[in-house]
């Protein structure tokens, strides 16, 4: 387990797709009469500018400087990976980008996701790496540091910690923007008292989260191939990944969901589905956060005008 003194690397994924797809396309249209939102999936969305107020003042960078940014401030990082489209990042970003991000490495992008994450995991050479998504210009360097804490404090006991925020955690934030709550049983969330003041609670005493762009993970052992299908899962508010995961677990789990499911139960479903897959042990657990801009991610044009009327106070 890395000690205070030794430093985490952290792989920041900011690939994009260079051309369209068909079937990209079909799913788009899926989470359109859903979100009712167009979804930015065409192009490198890193390198979208984003202005974003801070203390009233607007700020515009590319989209992924922002959490780069917050990364580069953390210290418990010592390395930051970004792996993304490296011509068109140099092209826009130049020599500046390791000038003001002196922790900052690139690397090009590969044909998936999941070959970004492997070729990411690979190039940090540890066990345990965190990874970051691109687009929320909001997190900061406090809660990439709160996440590391917690997993800490667990004794990284575990192969895969994600990150989530509680409705509780929300307040004035909950609306900003529209997305789902996974509705669970809070036993088994670290750290252990944090629903202990809720008022927000949903019928049969579940709570809400909503996942948050940041995992350390343990991916020894893990091919492209398991990225991508787990990738491919991680919207079960569309009617095609639910029937998909149906097949992979089975109905009863969703009647175990509508009756009232722990975050633990979740958990082991998880471990099961990669045993199954790889044939390997892996452990997983939830890491409830304090920060609700994590949860903020530019997905659509309406993200991008709903965050962009925000000026959150520096946490």
């Amino acid at each position: 387990m890395p000690g205070r003194s030794e430093k985490y690397t952290v792989v920041l994924l900011a690939g994009g797709n260079r051309r369209f797809s068909f079937r990209e396309f079909l799913r788009q249209l899926e989470d359109f009469f859903y979100y009712h939102e167009l979804y930015f999936k065409i192009g490198f969305k890193a390198l979208k500018r984003f202005r974003k107020k801070s203390g009233g003042t607007p700020v515009v960078k590319h989209l992924f400087e922002f959490p780069l940014g917050a990364l580069q401030d953390c210290d418990r990082i010592g390395r930051i990976i970004i792996v993304g489209p490296k011509k068109e990042i140099l092209d826009k970003a130049g020599t500046r980008l390791f000038s003001d991000y002196p922790k900052a490495e690139l690397i090009d992008q590969g044909g998936s996701f999941g070959e970004n994450v492997m070729r990411g995991y690979r190039a940090a050479g540890k066990r345990h790496v965190l990874f970051a998504a691109c687009d929320t210009p909001y997190v900061t360097s406090e809660a990439y540091c709160e996440f590391l804490d917690i997993c800490e404090s667990d004794g990284l006991k575990k192969d895969e910690y994600g990150a989530v925020v509680g409705r509780n955690r929300l307040g004035p934030y909950e609306g900003v923007l529209r997305r789902p709550y996974l509705k669970i049983l809070p036993k088994g969330i670290l750290p252990a008292d944090y629903f202990k003041i809720s008022e927000y609670t949903f019928r049969k005493g579940r709570e809400g989260i909503r996942l948050a762009n940041m995992a350390l993970l343990d991916l020894q052992g893990f091919t492209t191939e398991t990225v991508d299908t787990v990738y491919r899962l991680r919207k079960p508010v569309s009617k095609s990944v639910r029937q998909r995961i149906k097949k992979i677990v089975g109905r009863k789990m969703f009647r175990q969901y509508h009756r009232g499911i722990t975050s633990e139960r979740i958990m082991q479903i998880f471990h099961d589905f990669i045993r199954d897959m790889l044939g390997i042990d892996k452990s997983f657990q939830m890491v409830g956060l304090s920060s609700a801009a994590v949860t903020f991610d530019v997905d659509s044009r309406y993200d991008e005008k709903r965050l962009q009327e925000l000026d959150l106070p520096d946490e």
